[in-house]
């Protein structure tokens, strides 16, 4: 009788503090990786085929801009005080 799940949801993680960097290894190996900003926003994840979104903050740290592959996949823009709102999905 086997217990558990056999290790397929068994991850690795870790964290380098001088990069501000976060490598996350699954059970078949495969390492995403997770780029930090100085103020541990996240701004750049790197799949494990090399594949890389970029994501892009307002002063406040909310997200205003993801990119993947070179395309714009989500991207907000707030102007309050002229009333002007922007979603592009």
């Amino acid at each position: 009788m086997l217990l558990g799940d056999g290790g397929y949801y068994d991850y690795h993680f870790v964290w380098n503090d001088f990069c501000h960097e976060l490598e996350m290894t699954d059970s078949l190996g495969h390492t995403t990786i997770i780029r930090f900003s100085e103020d541990r926003l996240p701004v750049c994840e790197i799949d494990p085929e090399g594949g890389a979104t970029f994501f892009l903050y307002d002063e406040f740290g909310q997200t205003v801009s993801i990119t993947s592959q070179g395309k714009i996949i989500r991207s907000t823009l707030f102007v309050l005080n002229n009333s002007h709102f922007m979603f592009t999905n």
